[in-house]
């Protein structure tokens, strides 16, 4: 074999080489640049919400948690919030998952409101007691991208709303959502708090029984041999210290 041909072989395995490994590069869910920090779950963040469309849920400069890449590693639940990248020129906004992969949806047009509301897992979209209502005559987006896929949610794709009609910078407007836009999941600071004050409270023993809330007082039987053996001892000190301390507020 000649230097030629040992050169053209050579060109040819590295090029079959690494077409291979573009192509299964290529088949990978790409992460959004935005804020990307590693590995899923990535890093945990404080921020503040930046503008007025979570009100009731989240309000405009309120602090919350933002656990960048969650959804890389862990399925999207129904009523969980979010950061959406939507854009490259503008901020991530926060928004309520009320759709997830799977979901049957419809977007129904409302002729009393003369706007369209959306049925998903067959209960219709509600805010307060009457539908979450947007747009006007024309098909939203929504509507349309229903029309598509057979009223069926992909593998990652959600549905994400304001908490008020019509909304903004949600699924009333962009349609279905992608997760590979969103940057992460949101934790709220009042679910922090109960999640705190539940491990406090389970720790704490009762201070008459010297026993946990979840924990029912075990009863000593009593025996003519042992009387004593029917009254309760009573708990250590340290322990009834600690039952009648009062709780420390939780920090963030």
């Amino acid at each position: 074999m000649n230097n030629k041909s040992l050169i053209a072989l050579i060109i040819i395995i590295l090029v079959s080489v690494g077409s291979y490994f573009y192509f299964h590069w290529s088949q990978q869910p790409k992460r959004h640049p935005y804020d990307f920090a590693g590995p899923c779950p990535g890093k945990t963040l404080t921020k503040k919400m930046q503008d007025v469309y979570l009100r009731g849920i989240l309000e405009k400069d309120e602090e919350y948690q933002l656990i960048q890449d969650w959804y890389w590693c862990n399925e999207v639940k129904r009523g969980e919030v979010i950061l959406f990248k939507y854009s490259d020129q503008q901020p991530p906004v926060v928004r309520k998952v009320y759709g997830v992969p799977g979901d049957k949806f419809e977007v129904i047009f409302d002729e009393d409101m003369n706007a369209w509301k959306v049925k998903i897992a067959g209960k219709i979209h509600m805010h307060g007691d009457k539908p979450f209502t947007f747009g006007g005559e024309e098909k939203p987006v929504l509507k349309l991208l229903e029309e598509s896929r057979n009223g069926v949610l992909g593998p990652r794709e959600i549905i994400i709303f304001a908490s008020f009609p019509p909304g903004e910078t949600d699924s009333s407007i962009l349609g279905v959502v992608n997760l590979n836009d969103v940057v992460g999941k949101v934790v709220l600071k009042s679910d922090t708090q109960t999640a705190e004050q539940t491990t406090d409270q389970g720790a704490k023993p009762d201070a008459k029984s010297g026993t946990t809330p979840d924990a029912a007082p075990e009863e000593a039987p009593a025996t003519k041999s042992s009387p004593a053996a029917a009254i309760p001892k009573a708990p250590p000190a340290k322990e009834k210290a600690s039952a009648t301390t009062s709780k420390h507020p939780a920090t963030h």
